[in-house]
């Protein structure tokens, strides 16, 4: 659906376990390459639509957009890549209901030049490092859970006027919630 699709288009995505990958640059692949801006993707829910890819050694993200304006994720699952799902330099995008366990790397990884984006109602959990970490500016994770990572539950990174609040972030290797050359946010109600 990927290949034929336009900017702004919808793609349902069934229950089922998608366990393919693709070619992004000659040193990364991903189990799904979000292409166009303004797309929206959306699974019946994220325990039953599953993006799967054979490996964290074999593939470094399991939901990869770059460059991309606009993007909605929403109800999607992943397990066992790299990276679960990757944004770098994407603007305006949501992800809303999603969840991502058992990658090697970060669950959730909002890279360097994303901004103005939200995280809702996610779950992220053994993951290898952070269960969510961003690097971005105007960030905004809201009422998302992140449990049993490898390092801190959620990771800010050189970015500022990220609002973190009413998030759960418990049992994980490191901080509940760490902030290292961040300024100017907002952290309010959450649990750690």
């Amino acid at each position: 659906a990927m290949q034929v699709a336009t900017i702004g288009d919808t793609i349902w995505i069934d229950a089922g376990l998608y366990d393919s990958y693709m070619v992004v640059s000659s040193t990364e692949t991903a189990g799904v390459n979000v292409t166009r801006d303004s797309m929206t993707l959306i699974g019946k829910d994220s325990g039953s639509t599953i993006i799967n890819p054979p490996g964290e050694s074999t593939v470094a993200y399991g939901i990869y957009v770059k460059e991309r304006v606009g993007v909605l994720i929403k109800n999607i699952g992943v397990t066992g890549a790299g990276t679960g799902i990757f944004f770098y330099d994407a603007d305006r995008c949501t992800l809303s209901g999603d969840s991502v366990a058992r990658s090697g790397f970060h669950g959730f990884l909002l890279g360097y030049g994303t901004e103005t984006s939200t995280v809702t109602g996610c779950v992220s959990y053994q993951n290898g490092n952070n269960g969510f970490r961003t690097d971005g500016s105007n960030i905004t994770l809201t009422s998302n859970m992140a449990l049993s990572n490898g390092l801190a539950g959620i990771w800010l990174d050189n970015g500022r006027l990220n609002t973190i609040s009413n998030n759960t972030s418990n049992s994980n290797g490191g901080e509940g919630i760490h902030l290292e050359q961040t300024t100017r946010n907002t952290i309010s109600g959450n649990t750690c």
